[in-house]
């Protein structure tokens, strides 16, 4: 879950749901525009999860809950994106770059 730093939820079971809202835009800077494209997205996620020695023990346990917000740029017609989050937990904050979608 981004916002849970060092991946500090670990066990042998895991439960855990997370969703995020993606805001498709466009943006023309000439420079970026003429190599990658144009549309841009702006998502917010949250997510919450639990962890234990098995089902039964997971779900006995507390929820954590992380959230934030990032930003994607799509690249070509749909070929992938650059996407950078910043993530928010109990445990601290957290910054992800990556290339395509999280899911």
């Amino acid at each position: 879950m981004r916002g849970i730093t060092r991946k500090r939820l670990r066990d042998n079971s895991a439960q855990a749901l997370q969703a995020e809202a993606r805001y498709l835009f466009a943006l023309k800077l000439p420079l970026i525009a003429r190599y990658l494209g144009y549309q841009w997205q702006i998502a917010a996620f949250g997510g919450c999860g639990r962890v234990g020695e098995d089902f039964a023990g997971a779900s006995r346990e507390a929820l954590h809950w992380s959230g934030g917000v990032g930003g994607r740029l799509i690249i070509g017609k749909r070929l992938g994106a650059l996407r950078g989050d910043l993530g928010f937990s109990e445990y601290g904050v957290g910054l992800y770059i990556d290339f395509n979608q999280a899911f």
